[in-house]
């Protein structure tokens, strides 16, 4: 049963990351087809200086809050109030740093 349980917990990571990766990959075609290469280029270095700033944030605490390991026995966590927190802080804080206005006169062109 848990052999079972576990494949189609797999099944579902895997396909929600398969959609995931198919809409960024839709993202950057209909900028490239209906923007500018210029659009697509800023869209591109955005992407590169917020992704790690979000990822790194964001510590994977999804998989945590699915599935938590507790020794050798699987445990599923339930959100808490504090759980919450733990989340929320990091992730609100890297929206506020990648937000942020630039310094004028950073871009030129």
């Amino acid at each position: 049963m848990t052999d079972k349980r576990l494949r189609a917990d797999f099944t579902w990571v895997l396909s929600g990351n398969v959609l995931y990766s198919a809409c960024q990959w839709g993202i950057v075609v209909v900028l490239a087809k209906l923007g500018s290469p210029a659009q697509l280029g800023e869209y591109a270095l955005g992407l590169a200086v917020a992704a790690p700033i979000i990822l790194f944030a964001n510590l994977q605490l999804r998989a945590l809050l699915a599935c938590g390991i507790n020794g050798a026995a699987t445990v599923c966590i339930r959100p808490t109030a504090s759980y919450s927190y733990v989340v929320v802080a990091p992730v609100a804080g890297s929206v506020m740093v990648c937000t942020r206005p630039a310094p004028v006169g950073a871009v030129s062109g």
